[in-house]
């Protein structure tokens, strides 16, 4: 089995089918060892107070 020393992000509408597809993919490709980046999981979000 090929591994990948790397890292992608993938771009998706959050819910429904298109986050359904996003998991299987992302579970697929981490077994595959390819580093799955995904804003929900893995960005934090900061909100600059005024």
């Amino acid at each position: 089995m090929k591994t990948y020393d790397s890292e992608a992000f993938i771009s998706y509408a959050w819910g429904g089918e298109s986050e359904d597809i996003v998991n299987e993919l992302d579970a697929f490709l981490q077994r595959k060892g390819l580093t799955i980046v995904r804003d929900k999981r893995d960005l934090g979000f900061k909100v600059e107070k005024t």
